[in-house]
């Protein structure tokens, strides 16, 4: 019962902000964009549309990304080499600690 509680007043308290899905600034991810960060990972991505689906909705179920690429780096070399291609071309990401498995 107490739980039940909890869970109804944090369902009640948590909001989300509207954020807008659409940017010009930021790039649109190319072949070749997921061709050299690939390379980066050593393989370590996910494409696939049925795998995306987990990693695009949060743990609450309540936040649907539209994320195309999951990349898994294994040292902080790897996500430093993400994250600077990414920045150079203007790539956006979306860091997530959560819902890697």
């Amino acid at each position: 019962m107490a739980l039940r509680r909890i869970t109804k007043l944090f369902n009640n308290t948590i909001r989300f902000p509207k954020l807008s899905t659409t940017s010009t600034s930021y790039k649109i991810l190319t072949g070749d964009d997921v061709t050299v960060l690939s390379e980066i990972v050593e393989g370590c991505v996910v494409t696939d549309v049925d795998d995306l689906e987990a990693y695009n909705m949060d743990w609450m179920r309540r936040c649907n990304a539209k994320s195309r690429l999951v990349l898994k780096p294994v040292s902080t070399e790897k996500v430093s080499r993400i994250l600077s291609y990414c920045n150079n071309e203007r790539i956006a990401v979306v860091p997530q600690g959560g819902n890697t498995g």
